[in-house]
């Protein structure tokens, strides 16, 4: 009766606190929908500029094929001194530069260069751009080698080949909502669970109301439970919110796996990201220094979980310390059920090793807590 009475005081105050009520619905649906509609993993309308010396059938031909979706032609350049000063200014993505006798090579039977400069400050869309120019002209020059030797379509049909086939699971069409989005949902409820306890433990200390909590009938563990609880409720009904109206109603990505496992790992996860929250409310002394311990904490859950920079890209030394982010246990967790539709005699390690690792921060952040309000 006493733990019902202290969740109707934490509801009471979660409500009444307007900012942090504001941010957790924001967090919960127009962050998902911003991040699933805005962060974009391919190259998407990249500008380019184009210095063609030739200006034959044969180039033109070459341009043609780089086109939409994936390139945009914004402007042509007519001298190496334009398409530098166009770089340095950051005006476009990349110059593509056809020279004089391209069309005259080929014909020749020769091969014939292309030169193609790119912005490196845009690193993620320069090296897209790089590789699907690269197979733009690859096939392009294979088409005409065949086309030059003679070699038709139904001739090379009968010739020895390697046929490559690839199937895309999961996500056929390679949208990125199916990642950015779940991703980014996984990101605010690690970062909602650790600001909602650790605020509503801090409050009491700040307000004064700590100490009147202490000398009643209610134990210390009483009140950390109550807030857990609270916080466990609060994120897992915000949860369903967003798969309903983002996950599914905006993007339509359909669940896979069982919804029970799907939300049994999410409130797992959520309880280890109270022991994290628990923690920093046993350092902070003010509300306005909770957002700066928070940073301090999220910065390695996040660089460590694998869904920024896969482990496998990693320095050898920094690949044991992502073992000690629950993160990456949940995003390999959360991506599974959701998309592959993994079950429990697939991911029981994962959520071993979710649990093992939720525990110590907890216990940790209890021990911490028990000794300051002692």
């Amino acid at each position: 009766m006493r733990l019902l009475f202290f969740l109707k005081k934490e509801a009471l105050q979660f409500f009444r606190d307007k900012a942090i009520f504001l941010f957790v619905l924001y967090a919960f649906t127009l962050d998902v929908y911003i991040a699933g509609n805005g962060f974009i993993l391919t190259l998407k309308n990249g500008g380019m500029a184009l210095f063609d010396q030739d200006r034959t059938m044969v180039s033109r031909e070459l341009v043609r094929r780089i086109r939409e979706p994936y390139f945009q032609w914004e402007r042509r350049v007519s001298s190496p001194s334009q398409a530098s000063r166009l770089l340095d200014q950051g005006k476009t993505l990349g110059v593509l530069t056809i020279p004089p006798d391209f069309q005259r090579r080929l014909f020749q039977g020769r091969s014939a260069p292309l030169q193609l400069l790119l912005d490196g400050t845009q690193i993620t869309s320069s090296t897209l751009a790089s590789a699907y120019i690269a197979q733009i002209s690859a096939e392009y020059g294979r088409e005409f080698a065949l086309k030059y030797y003679g070699i038709s379509s139904p001739t090379l049909a009968h010739m020895p080949q390697v046929d490559g086939r690839v199937r895309v699971l999961f996500n056929p069409n390679l949208e990125d909502p199916y990642f950015t989005a779940l991703d980014e949902l996984f990101m605010m409820i690690t970062v909602i669970s650790i600001i909602l306890l650790s605020t509503a433990l801090v409050r009491e200390r700040e307000y004064g109301t700590i100490e009147q909590l202490l000398v009643s009938p209610i134990k210390p563990r009483q009140i950390v439970l109550a807030k857990i609880i609270f916080t466990l409720i609060t994120l897992i009904l915000t949860s369903q919110i967003t798969l309903a109206l983002v996950i599914k109603g905006a993007f339509g990505i359909p669940m896979r796996g069982s919804y029970l496992l799907f939300m049994g790992v999410t409130a797992l996860y959520i309880f280890s990201c109270c022991g994290i929250g628990l923690l920093i409310a046993t350092m902070a002394q003010r509300l306005g220094h909770i957002g700066l311990l928070t940073l301090l904490f999220l910065a390695p859950i996040l660089f460590l979980s694998g869904g920024w920079v896969p482990p496998e890209a990693m320095p050898s030394w920094m690949v044991p310390l992502t073992y000690l982010s629950p993160l990456k246990y949940y995003t390999e967790l959360g991506l599974g059920i959701y998309l592959r539709g993994e079950t429990l005699l697939l991911a029981w390690r994962e959520i071993l090793a979710l649990a093992a690792v939720g525990s110590g921060y907890f216990l940790f952040g209890l021990v911490r807590f028990r000794k300051t309000y002692r």
